[in-house]
């Protein structure tokens, strides 16, 4: 993570938006045990990773925008599974819940990545995607926050106490 920065902590968070399978737990807590380290300061992580963060799902949301819902029905009825029907469902939950579905889904894995393709189907206001208290950016830089700030005080692996681990030992070995 030193040889790669902050611009490079901030272009794997983006990645990571759009290729859910490169997870952001690995990614913020090595960015926030660097900048512990002294290489560079956790408040530009954190901004740096909330920008990425942003970017990743902007790209997203237009990819959403660019596809529309009868594009994505067409594509749901090729794969196992599943139909026109269930992406109407979901368009019909998301359009009732939109804001609240963004930042929520902002917070779990996967689903994180994947939100920002409805709201662009939805035609979400891209001003309220991206600035309002329930977008993207609030949800991002309390993510980036916690994971980035959490490594820079403790490391990315804290080791346990020797007290803690006799404690734990002994109270393991005495239950039945």
């Amino acid at each position: 993570m030193e040889s790669l920065g902050v611009v490079g902590a901030a272009l794997l968070v983006a990645i990571e938006s759009l290729f859910p399978p490169i997870p952001s737990e690995l990614i913020l807590p090595l960015a926030g045990f660097t900048a512990s380290r002294g290489s560079f300061d956790l408040v530009s992580v954190i901004i740096a990773t909330t920008i990425g963060s942003v970017v990743g799902a902007v790209v997203l949301y237009y990819i959403g925008y660019w596809i529309g819902v009868e594009r994505l029905m067409r594509v749901a009825d090729r794969i196992p599974l599943m139909s026109s029907g269930d992406v109407q469902k979901a368009m019909a939950w998301f359009h009732r819940h939109g804001p609240v579905a963004v930042f929520t889904g902002r917070f779990i894995p996967i689903v994180r990545s994947l939100i920002s393709i409805p709201a662009g189907v939805d035609r979400m206001r891209l001003w309220l995607f991206c600035c309002s208290p329930q977008s993207a950016v609030a949800s991002g830089t309390l993510s980036s926050s916690f994971s980035a700030s959490r490594s820079a005080r403790t490391g990315p692996w804290s080791k346990p106490s020797p007290r803690n681990t006799a404690k734990l030992y002994s109270q393991s070995r005495s239950s039945p």
